[in-house]
């Protein structure tokens, strides 16, 4: 293993994981787990867990890890119609991205041309490394190369604004996985419980997470304001389900990450225009708590988070805009109010979690 990142594990070899695990796998040693861990260093499956373990083997993906599901969450759990979907274990405890919408460089592992630099997460605490593999085209697994890059790795002492006034890790409803295909979306979905996409007018840091970044482009607001009927997505808002925790080892973003923007309970939306999840997406925090979502921080104490939190003023993005209009900031104080506040690293806000 070259690097352990809170999102992703890199490998010599990266047929392991897809070389994109998440920071679970890193904590399973310190959760009594060695076992699990060591498997999941050398299982040569992918983290969806499609390929049964060899008899007598541990598949790690398939594993359920003892305190990672949280006991409200009753709904999802994966389309069980689906062998692969209905035995991968499942997560409730996703990383911060800070008040960034984040994206993986898993999209584009295969652009050696390219430095990804909008994949660069200033606002989170969580590193994240962007990789570049020899040949190959986008969507296919290559030999890893020489050339690796690791943006943004940060030490505890890295979190300027405070490891009590941080949040580190937040609920998030498990997804649907309606779909076989990561492509498929469906109308009328749980908001909750899965990603809106292909909607035109979505812009949340648009659909190439390479040549846009989220401090020129995305708004918030389009993705708060879509139409709901109850708790889910109306009108002719199609969802996307392979989200939220449903693979517990995956690293990419839809899977393992929330954003301080939008607020607990609030819907998710990929930048994607084409049902895709694997672009950068605006993932919000969620549960079946009523009210709002349970919260870790960084020093390790745990607190509640309301539903209505402020999610407005305290910074401005480069327009002047504050709030759910704003586009995101790489640096500063977080234009998203109080929420935005607990999840930047470096804002300079003086807050108290709630």
């Amino acid at each position: 293993m070259q690097r352990e990142g809170a999102y992703y594990h890199l490998f010599s070899n990266n047929t392991r994981g897809y070389g994109r695990l998440n920071y679970i796998v890193a904590l399973l040693p310190f959760m009594e787990q060695v076992a699990l861990y060591e498997a999941a260093l050398i299982d040569p499956n992918s983290v969806s867990g499609e390929t049964a373990a060899a008899a007598g083997v541990l598949n790690p993906w398939r594993a359920q890890v003892p305190g990672l599901r949280c006991p409200s969450d009753g709904g999802g759990g994966g389309n069980t119609s689906n062998t692969t979907h209905a035995e991968t274990g499942r997560n409730n405890y996703m990383a911060s991205a800070g008040d960034w919408p984040d994206a993986h460089m898993y999209r584009y592992r295969d652009n050696a041309a390219n430095t990804h630099s909008y994949l660069e997460n200033p606002r989170g605490a969580f590193p994240m490394c962007t990789v570049r593999f020899a040949g190959g085209t986008a969507g296919s697994i290559s030999t890893l190369n020489t050339n690796v890059k690791s943006v943004g790795a940060k030490s505890m002492g890295g979190i300027n604004d405070g490891t009590s006034n941080t949040i580190a890790v937040a609920e998030k409803c498990i997804g649907l996985m309606w779909g076989a295909s990561n492509t498929t979306t469906r109308l009328n979905q749980p908001f909750k419980r899965g990603f809106a996409t292909s909607q035109g007018g979505i812009s949340i840091a648009g659909s190439n997470a390479i040549n846009v970044s989220p401090t020129t482009a995305g708004v918030p607001n389009e993705c708060f304001t879509l139409p709901r009927i109850g708790n889910a997505f109306g009108g002719s808002v199609q969802a996307n389900g392979e989200a939220g925790g449903v693979r517990w080892a995956d690293g990419l973003a839809a899977y393992s990450i929330f954003s301080t923007i939008l607020p607990p309970n609030a819907p998710s939306c990929a930048g994607s225009t084409n049902g895709d999840i694997l672009d950068r997406v605006l993932s919000s925090a969620s549960s079946e708590h009523t009210g709002g979502v349970n919260t870790l921080r960084f020093d390790g104490s745990v607190g509640f988070v309301s539903d209505t939190i402020s999610t407005a003023g305290g910074g401005v993005d480069s327009a002047g805009r504050t709030g759910l209009i704003a586009f995101a900031v790489s640096g500063g104080a977080s234009p998203y109010g109080v929420w935005g506040a607990l999840g930047s690293i470096n804002g300079g806000e003086s807050v108290a979690l709630p």
